[in-house]
């Protein structure tokens, strides 16, 4: 557990301060969970989200709406869903 906490702490440091040396060891190993990341299902569910959600918005307005707007809506709707796993990570929230 420590050493997960640890190699999280480097994660974070490094891609925070870029401009120090990165080990090798943690751009060589950069998946802490062991497994294949799948991120392209991700990006490509939330760009079909996205872009529907576009379509249905154009179908009930009279003007149009934009698709960066659109985009901006949904990214800050899911803003208090991340913050409020956030805080499951660290508190119960039983």
């Amino acid at each position: 557990m420590i050493l997960i906490l640890l190699a999280l702490y480097f994660f974070v440091f490094f891609s925070l301060h870029f401009y120090y040396l990165y080990n090798s060891i943690l751009i060589k190993d950069a998946n802490l969970k062991g497994g294949k990341s799948h991120f392209g299902y991700v990006y490509g569910f939330i760009l079909l989200g996205t872009i529907s959600l576009h379509f249905i918005l154009n179908l009930m307005s009279q003007t149009g709406v934009n698709f960066i707007r659109t985009a901006s809506v949904l990214g800050y709707c899911l803003l208090p869903l991340v913050l409020t796993s956030a805080t499951g990570v660290v508190l119960s929230l039983e």
